[in-house]
């Protein structure tokens, strides 16, 4: 921590910190140990804005232990303003208390009655003392006047001395005023005049730690600057956040004074905001408005909204930042004489023998092995992440396998032993072979957060992951014969979505925090930086925020486990996948599993990858969360490249489930990134390549499509609904987008369904016709620039023949989109001609738009076949002579296709598009699967150092 420690830090921590940091060696038998992973914190969750200093050492339940004589802890009492009686019982003493107790010096008698002593009252003597008019008078005053005075001011004006008090007002302070009586010959102040006094110098004192804090934390950018808020705007009816007791509240402005601003409040409700039903309208100076936000965005018919600015993404981001700039000088004096010390290897050796008894502990209910392994396993992490953002790899490695030299030349008993390896092992025993209780749950994870910090030192290379050392030990190293274990247990942690224990995310006062906690521990001075402090160590997850996952999902922070042990299956299947001369078991056991509800199954290419997990509570978990950008991507993997899943997607009666989520992420396109999109996509086009998929869409109903909100439609087939989604995501594309792989996922995937199209409702029949009709009009405009380009009489410069170029690319890529629409519409005509009156009415109707395309040698063909089809229909029509309603058309065109001769059409080839993988895939799915850990898995990244892709002011940019 170095410099960023508080003068007000326990002294017995410092100790301890200064000696883990400095150049000593420490043996990793050494009692320090002990004591360096024993300290512990009770959570924030039940502090108050009064309860004083927080900081206490907790210790858990020791059943198992058989020499601790002490049963029951010592009562902790916290000191509150004002009052005297526990005035002695501070932290120092309680964590002196403890420790002896530990080292078995002494017993519960002995506590307890030293308990006693410190809280028994203390009666101090009444003294005279000289007070100068209008000033105040202090403890350290009393303390200073050895001698009484006789007498005092007996001015007749009553001196007053103002006192400033901390209370929850937002705007006003409280005044209290001391009162001399002249003529008061006893020269005393009373009980009520000393704790006034004394708790006013507190809060002095509070007040000008919290402007420390803020700029210890937030540098020279401001809050505004690090949640990405634009400037305030002076308006009635702007939507703003302000503060209010350290808290961020989204409200809207109801009017306003040069000094002053009325705003309505919103109101938290578990996950989300509402307004509540009394208005909450109070006003609050300009200062408390911090910058303005978009209006909130309305997620339940309930009244529930979503505030994108204050979301977990960014207050998480601003306390992981926090914490980092804390311990970065602890973790520099580290990095520095660790080469000398060995310190950090003696952590972790202590930490694989924690880990090593932590199996035996787990099974008898005894927390003690997996507290301390997770306090060890939790500065591991800390100090290994600043080691991979700031040394390269071997300097990495060199830091793990750093052992102090032996004064007599002797070896280390470990000297040949790879402790990273070794170190990778023990986390992956962790994952494997500790069961999920509600004790372990930190510590798992925990693991797989420090398996996800020893791999990113891919964000911070630009070698290739092959021939990183790090990730050829998992791939090749004495653990990777079990790769199907830990893909097995991290996909169940996926499917089981346990949620996390009260105490993690704050709901209760159990529970205990790392030792880490005492390296701030000027935050736990204050309450509301304690709280916020508590955030850190639970990687932010203490906030409330908007549900990431579907209706009646749980969302992200509910379950971190889960969703951390998604992100690290997609990292380790992700890297090492090109290399001929490296094996990536991880992925082969991914793409390998088979389902445990089932027998018979065809034998996976490779038995070691073998495994078996229910695909039916696959499925589910996959429908509730398929709307995360890191769901999308497992359901991409197992699809495209594990035919057992994608044969039981396929199979399922129910799989509108699946869909309809994958839909409505599309439908939602500008709220979601581009590589979310696409893969969704992918995925629908993989799927469309079977015929039994596009057979089954179309006999699907689906009733009270809500969440599409361009028209109000009672009821549509599922194949109608992915229609219209897919020509909605084309154009929303061609308008801000403008990917042309984006169109050929999209065209192909509507091209394999097209002739399976069946009943396709008059909406979807409209807009597939008017997808062709406005990118004709966009091929009218482009043509005609391009023929007018040379007459024009604008300037020649370099930059024309470009240009031109430019253009006439453009006019060949939406050529081939024309054609393909043309393919789809005559593959539907071909196929499925007697199932869609509604196509053909929406055809006659437009009948005017295939005009310009008759005689163009690129479209020629395919619309003589749509010219054949108009035409006949037009005939049955015309020899009704009467003006006909939309019923009498839809019946004529019924009657008519069943003497439609389908020997007039030209026959072309079946439209089959299948998805294949690019060439080296890596390039883009690596840079995507990290830019999701950076973005969800809850831990700050130094965006300054990251070389894999750009992270500029919170942004990523692939």
């Amino acid at each position: 921590m170095g410099t960023a420690l508080s003068q007000n830090t326990d002294l017995a921590t410092n100790k301890y910190l200064e000696r883990f940091t400095r150049k000593d060696p420490i043996s990793s038998n050494d009692p320090f140990w002990n004591r360096f992973l024993s300290f512990s914190f009770t959570p924030p969750s039940n502090v108050t804005k009064n309860s004083g200093v927080v900081i206490h050492l907790a210790v858990p339940e020791r059943k198992a232990v058989a020499t601790s004589k002490l049963k029951n802890m010592p009562r902790v009492y916290k000191r509150k303003p004002g009052s005297r009686r526990y005035a002695d019982y501070t932290s120092e003493k309680l964590q002196e208390c403890l420790m002896s107790i530990r080292e078995g010096e002494l017993t519960q008698r002995q506590a307890e009655a030293k308990r006693t002593e410190f809280t028994q009252p203390k009666f101090i003597k009444r003294k005279k003392v000289d007070v100068v008019p209008g000033k105040s008078v202090g403890p350290e005053v009393l303390q200073d006047q050895s001698k009484p005075t006789t007498s005092v001011s007996t001015s007749k004006n009553v001196p007053s001395t103002v006192i400033k008090m901390k209370v929850p007002n937002k705007i006003k302070k409280l005044k209290l005023k001391r009162t001399y009586i002249a003529g008061d010959d006893t020269g005393e102040t009373s009980d009520l005049d000393v704790d006034l006094m004394q708790e006013a110098e507190e809060f002095e004192q509070e007040n000008e730690a919290e402007k420390q804090l803020d700029s210890l934390s937030l540098g020279e950018k401001s809050y505004a600057d690090l949640l990405s808020l634009q400037k305030v705007k002076r308006v009635v009816g702007e939507y703003v956040v302000f503060t209010y007791e350290g808290e961020y509240f989204p409200g809207k402005i109801v009017s306003f004074t040069d000094q002053e601003v009325v705003i309505r409040a919103m109101q938290r409700s578990l996950k989300s905001w509402k307004w509540p039903e009394k208005p909450d309208v109070n006003s609050y100076v300009w200062e408390d408005v911090i910058g303005h936000i978009t209006e909130p965005k309305l997620v339940s018919k309930r009244g529930f909204y979503e505030i994108p600015e204050l979301s977990k993404h960014w207050q998480g981001k601003l306390e992981q930042k926090a914490l980092d700039e804390r311990i970065e000088g602890l973790c520099r004096q580290l990095m520095v004489n660790n080469l000398q010390s060995g310190n950090f290897g003696s952590l972790l050796h202590v930490f694989l023998t924690r880990a090593s008894e932590l199996l035996a502990s787990a099974q008898t209910d005894n927390n003690m092995f997996s507290w301390q392994t997770y306090n060890a396993l939790f500065i591991l992490r800390c100090l290994t992440k600043y080691f991979v953002e700031n040394l390269k790899e071997e300097d990495l490695v060199r830091q793990f396998e750093a052992r102090p030299k032996h004064t007599d030349g002797s070896h280390h008993e470990d000297e040949h032993v790879n402790r990273m390896e070794v170190f990778m092992d023990s986390l992956i025993e962790i994952i494997v072979d500790v069961p999920v209780r509600d004790f372990t749950y930190p510590l798992h994870l925990e693991s797989v957060n420090t398996l996800l910090v020893l791999l990113s030192v891919q964000m911070f290379s630009q070698k290739p992951a092959a021939k990183s050392c790090i990730y050829r030990s998992l791939m090749q190293g004495r653990y990777s014969i079990h790769s199907p274990l830990l893909v097995k247990t991290l996909l169940q942690h996926f499917i089981d979505q346990q949620q996390a224990p009260p105490g993690l995310l704050g709901h209760s006062s159990g529970g205990s925090l790392a030792f880490l906690l005492n390296m701030t521990s000027v935050l736990a001075n204050y309450a509301t930086q304690a709280a916020g402090l508590w955030n850190m160590l639970t990687l932010g997850l203490a906030r409330p925020s908007p549900p990431l996952l579907g209706d009646g999902g749980l969302s992200l922070e509910d379950t971190p486990l889960a969703n951390l042990s998604l992100l690290l299956i997609l990292v380790l299947a992700n890297h090492c996948t090109g290399e001929k001369n490296l094996h990536n078991p991880y992925r082969q056991a991914l793409f390998s599993f088979t389902n445990s509800l089932e027998s018979g199954e065809a034998a996976p290419t490779k038995a070691s990858a073998t495994f078996k997990l229910d695909f039916s509570q696959l499925f589910h978990t996959l429908c509730c969360a398929a709307n995360s950008d890191q769901t999308t991507l497992l359901l991409y993997l197992l699809v495209h490249r594990n035919h057992m899943v994608k044969n039981y997607i396929l199979s399922r009666s129910d799989i509108e489930l699946l869909v309809v989520r994958i839909l409505k992420t599309l439908y939602h396109a500008p709220d979601s990134n581009s590589h979310h999109i696409y893969m969704s996509l992918i995925i629908l086009l993989i799927l469309s390549e079977d015929d039994l998929f596009n057979k089954t869409i179309h006999e699907s109903m689906l009733k009270g499509v809500t969440w599409y909100t361009e028209r109000s439609i009672s009821e549509i087939s599922l194949g109608g609904l992915l229609v219209l989604v897919v020509i909605r995501t084309i154009q929303y594309n061609m308008l801000k987008m403008r990917d042309k792989y984006l169109h050929t996922n999209c065209l192909a995937a509507l091209a394999n369904m097209s002739g399976q199209f069946r009943n396709l409702h008059p909406y979807v029949s409209q807009r597939l016709v008017s997808l062709f009709e406005t990118l004709s009009r966009k091929h009218a405009r482009l043509a005609e620039q391009i023929h007018q380009q040379p007459q024009s009489q604008v300037t020649v410069n370099i930059e024309g023949p470009e240009e031109l170029s430019d253009m006439a690319q453009d006019l060949t890529v939406l050529e081939e989109v024309l054609r393909m629409v043309l393919e789809i519409l005559n593959s539907c005509l071909s196929h499925q001609l007697s199932h869609n009156p509604n196509l053909i009415y929406t055809l006659l109707y437009k009948r005017n738009i295939f005009e310009p395309f008759r005689t163009h040698q690129a479209f020629q063909d395919i619309v003589n076949n749509i010219d054949a089809v108009i035409q006949f229909f037009s005939r049955k029509l015309d020899q009704t002579n009467s003006d006909l309603s939309v019923t009498e058309v839809l019946a004529t065109i019924q009657q008519g296709a069943l003497r439609w001769p389908r020997e007039r059409l030209k026959k072309f080839p079946d439209l089959k598009f299948k998805y294949v993988e690019e060439d080296q895939p890596e390039d883009f799915f690596i840079p995507y699967v990290w830019s999701l850990v950076c973005r969800s898995s809850g831990l700050y990244w130094n965006p300054t150092n990251i070389k894999l892709f750009s992270a500029d002011g919170g942004v990523i940019t692939i």
